[in-house]
């Protein structure tokens, strides 16, 4: 299979240098039969194909590790916290009728004025709810998404 650090790609078929395979282990010799285009397009076509059985699994993992899960936020946020901080900035300057809006609707859940759900109001699903608002002039009167609805959402309007 190898000569002089060539190698026969078993996805594509094209020869290539080891440089552009996957080692087996850390520490091995050894290298995967596919180039690593082939085998990032195959873990690709793998998630697309899986997509809520990975959700799942991930979603279980992080409820049976929630300690592994704050200490990868912990750095997270070391390492990218000034970067955040400039996001976040940018964000709230754009448009501070939407930081209002969210600000006022904060406010008045910890008040009880408006009561989160637990139920999505687009597909019924048992979630962390978000408000979204329609109309920032308004803003109390709000609809209650799942990230998934929510994300749908922002994405049609964008269209």
């Amino acid at each position: 299979m190898t000569d002089n650090g060539i190698r026969t790609c078993t996805g594509c078929g094209e020869r290539k240098s080891v440089s552009k395979f996957y080692r087996v282990a850390k520490d091995s010799d050894a290298f995967r039969p596919r180039c690593r285009a082939c085998t990032d397009d195959q873990a690709l076509q793998y998630r697309k194909k899986n997509r809520v059985a990975i959700r799942d699994l991930n979603r279980s993992y992080r409820a049976r590790y929630p300690e592994r899960q704050r200490a990868a936020q912990r750095r997270y946020t070391e390492s990218h916290g000034p970067e955040r901080t400039a996001r976040s900035r940018a964000w709230r300057a754009e448009d501070p009728r939407r930081n209002r809006a969210h600000a006022l609707v904060d406010a008045a859940i910890r008040r009880g004025t408006l009561v989160r759900p637990k139920c999505c109001s687009g597909c019924g699903r048992e979630a962390v709810i978000h408000a979204h608002h329609d109309d920032y002039a308004k803003p109390l009167v709000v609809r209650w998404l799942c990230a998934s609805c929510h994300r749908f959402l922002h994405n049609k309007a964008a269209e």
